[in-house]
Formats: structure tokens, sequence, C-alpha cells
């Protein structure tokens, strides 16, 4: 019979402090993401998070973005030559 907690005891689980030292935040954003259910954890009872380290680097790529670009020659970064914005008129009171 396969043990069921076989993966918890090969990966150590993170504490919110931890994850906080990771992400370069506060143990209190580490909570907030929890509570809002961004972020993958355990409560193991009514004061005690842990999280894993894997989920914890797979979230994270999840939220990997690329290199921000000036002037890239895009179809989407382009505005198109007749989608120009109409003047504002001021009416005199």
């Amino acid at each position: 019979m396969a043990d069921p907690f076989r993966a918890l005891k090969a990966e150590p689980l993170l504490t919110t402090r931890g994850v906080a030292e990771v992400l370069g935040i506060s143990s209190e954003a580490v909570l907030r993401l929890w509570r809002a259910g961004e972020l993958p954890g355990f409560r193991l009872s009514t004061r005690v998070l842990r999280f894993r380290e894997s989920e914890l680097m797979a979230w994270l790529e999840d939220r990997r973005a690329g290199p921000l670009t000036r002037g890239a020659d895009t179809p989407t970064d382009r505005r198109p030559e007749t989608a120009r914005p109409k003047p504002v008129r001021w009416h005199a009171r």
C-alpha cells in the first residue's frame, strides 16, 4: 500500500515567513495573497499555514512577465493612423 504522505515527507514545507523571504514581501502580504485564494497553501490548524516550495515556484512562473520594451513594433503596440484621439472642446460659461 502506498504512503499517502510520501510527497509531503519528500518536500519540506515553508512557513509564511519563509515564503515572505523568498518573495521579498511581508508576511502580512503573503497572508493576504493566501486568503484571496491567489497563493496555494495548506492550513494545518487555525494558526498554522504551510506552503510547498514546488507550488510556490510554479505560482511564480505563472506570473512571469516578459521584458517591457518601449517602441515595440507589434500590431498591438502601435496605434493605427486612423485612430487619432478626438480633440477636447471646451465651452465657456
